[in-house]
């Protein structure tokens, strides 16, 4: 009797040596990918937009209620001809409101007898760009297996086939023979 205690003893640690090793040769030949994310941020120069607005007519006109004249101002003709003069100069303006934040930004003014005669933009915005990519790798929905077993005296033999649903439940067959006899069962499992 004390024989047959040491034989259960000596095959219950061997068929654990014999789990642990396959855990640690199946984990180490199994290697799950992690979910990757990766950011991209790029400022592109958008579309350049020209308009130009010709004779524009201004949102509000202020006219003063009254206006004082003076007798003690003198008039020189020389000088109301430099008013004259001035009055109708045409000046160009060129207003550039560009900077690194929003990109090109410039408007061509007119302005004759104290109106704004035209306005010509282009404007080039700077675009910021923002990618998001996350790469999620999925566990097939079904996969299937299947394993042969023997003992080192051939006397045992078992066939297993099965599926594994999700990465997660397994269902399966086995066919174990013991020396002339055979049996059958079915396994269900689940991974933790």
């Amino acid at each position: 009797m004390n024989k047959t205690i040491t034989i259960s003893v000596a095959g219950i640690i061997a068929v654990l040596v014999s789990i642990f090793i396959g855990y640690l040769i199946g984990r180490s030949s199994v290697k799950l990918p992690e979910t990757k994310k990766e950011v991209e941020i790029k400022w592109k120069k958008g579309d350049v937009i020209f308009d130009t607005i010709a004779m524009p007519v201004p949102y509000k006109v202020i006219i003063p209620d009254t206006i004082v004249l003076t007798d003690t101002i003198k008039t020189d003709t020389a000088a109301l001809y430099a008013v004259w003069k001035d009055y109708h100069l045409e000046r160009d303006y060129n207003l550039d409101f560009s900077n690194d934040s929003i990109g090109i930004v410039k408007i061509d003014a007119k302005i004759n007898q104290n109106k704004l005669v035209s306005a010509t933009s282009i404007i080039q915005p700077n675009i910021l760009t923002i990618t998001e990519k996350e790469t999620i790798y999925k566990v097939p929905t079904l996969q299937i297996w299947a394993m042969v077993g023997t003992s080192i005296d051939l006397k045992t033999n078992k066939m297993q086939v099965g599926a594994d649903i999700k990465g997660k439940f397994i269902i399966g067959a086995s066919g174990l023979r013991f020396n002339d006899k055979f049996g059958y069962t079915i396994d269900l499992g689940i991974k933790f």
